[in-house]
């Protein structure tokens, strides 16, 4: 969604140029990073051990906390679900409107997407 939401206008003029590009690798970095660290941190904290079998595996501390506080249950499942940053889809074109086709498109390309006419 980010992808698409930076991208969309540098595709109606014509197409994306490295700096479009490199403002969506801005925009998704740190998500990706943070995400990357949880997921290393959960792989050497907790699942070496359970994979191992060698000695008996607790509950970690941070999910014993979410247990005894409601309020905190729903934030694992959301970071899990949407991401560190959750992207939203733009709402929709009004009723009736075309998107205009970037010139980049070929012609041939260009006249099967466009809407053929009802009798």
């Amino acid at each position: 969604a980010a992808a698409a939401r930076l991208l969309a206008p540098a595709f109606a003029r014509s197409g994306p140029t490295p700096r479009d590009l490199a403002r969506v690798r801005r925009r998704r970095l740190l998500p990706t990073v943070l995400t990357q660290l949880l997921q290393r941190q959960i792989q050497q904290r907790f699942l070496t051990r359970v994979l191992a079998g060698d000695q008996p595996v607790g509950t970690p501390a941070v999910l014993r906390l979410a247990q005894r506080q409601p309020a905190l249950q729903g934030i694992p499942a959301r970071i899990i679900g949407l991401g560190v940053l959750a992207e939203h889809v733009p709402p929709a074109a009004p009723s009736g409107t075309r998107p205009r086709l970037s010139r980049s498109v070929p012609d041939r390309i260009r006249r099967t997407l466009r809407p053929r006419p009802t009798a």
